[in-house]
């Protein structure tokens, strides 16, 4: 009795630990492994896996649609997450304060968040339609001729952008206003009663307060923009040609069309890399302006 009281934990802990070996070690272990190899699934001389050492990572280095993705990627990056941001501080601001109807918007900005990205795609691409879409119907009646959207080259990834922010603005929004709602009132008063404008309030008090929310909101959601795949695969499919073939998308084909699956490994292990890079300069960046804060 003594025994089996003494190995229950491990009884209960068990079929976890086993489901997590199998779903998440087993699957990273294989993709680092099998990252040193070439091995093409459909080719004839290359459909037994042939170990060529760094040789993957030689051809990403000289590979220009690899990168021309993470360009496209980083570009996307940079319109959503700072537009999400101060879309989102600006709601929740808003919000802050009694305003009529303030549950009716707060379960509003909750609805796109309770969607699912695939069926948003899905959604935004009738909506973008150039023949019966909503929006184009709503423009005619301000002049504008009707537009492409995501069916042109030129606008597909600003028109991937606006789908992004539609999505995750409230994620924003929900999050900084929890932030906000935390801040001691006390310090607050005491500057607006020693004269301080309600501008000088902001930078000073309430922006230094909200420095660990705000970190990680921006690492969250540009770690959300760098692997969204859901919304381009529904709306774009990766174009029109390479317009919004982003990393993980660029990722997918080499993997599952091409069946390059050596490169597919070292294209995400680089990917992943870049991404672990990029996190470290936010929290240094953040971290050195409290230092001289």
């Amino acid at each position: 009795m003594a025994v089996l009281e003494k190995y229950t934990k491990w009884l209960f802990f068990a079929p976890g630990f086993v489901v997590f070996l199998v779903v998440i070690i087993a699957p990273l272990v294989f993709s680092y492994v099998i990252m040193f190899f070439r091995w093409n699934l459909f080719d004839p001389f290359q459909k037994n896996p042939v170990f060529v050492g760094l040789g993957n990572f030689v051809e990403l280095s000289t590979d220009l649609q690899f990168w021309g993705a993470w360009y496209r990627t980083v570009l996307f990056a940079a319109v959503v997450v700072p537009t999400e941001f101060v879309l989102g501080f600006v709601l929740a601001l808003s919000l802050k304060r009694d305003l009529r109807g303030e549950r009716v918007i707060k379960t509003l900005l909750l609805l796109p968040l309770a969607m699912a990205p695939i069926t948003v795609g899905a959604l935004w691409r009738v909506m973008y339609s150039p023949m019966f879409g909503v929006i184009n119907y709503f423009l005619g009646f301000l002049g504008i001729p009707p537009q492409a959207w995501a069916a042109s080259t030129q606008q597909a990834l600003i028109s991937t952008a606006i789908v992004d922010i539609w999505q995750w603005t409230p994620f924003v929004t929900v999050v900084l206003l929890a932030g906000l709602v935390s801040i001691p009132s006390e310090p607050l008063e005491a500057a607006i009663v020693d004269g301080a404008s309600s501008a000088q309030v902001f930078r000073h008090l309430v922006l230094p307060m909200m420095r660990n929310v705000i970190l990680i909101i921006v690492i969250l959601r540009v770690m959300d923009a760098i692997k969204v795949y859901d919304i381009l695969y529904t709306l774009t499919y990766g174009g029109p040609g390479n317009a919004t073939t982003f990393i993980t998308y660029r990722i997918s084909l080499d993997a599952f069309k091409s069946w390059h699956i050596g490169l597919a490994s070292a294209e995400s292990f680089v990917s992943a890399m870049i991404v672990a890079a990029l996190t470290l300069v936010f929290i240094r960046l953040i971290s050195e302006r409290r230092v001289a804060g």
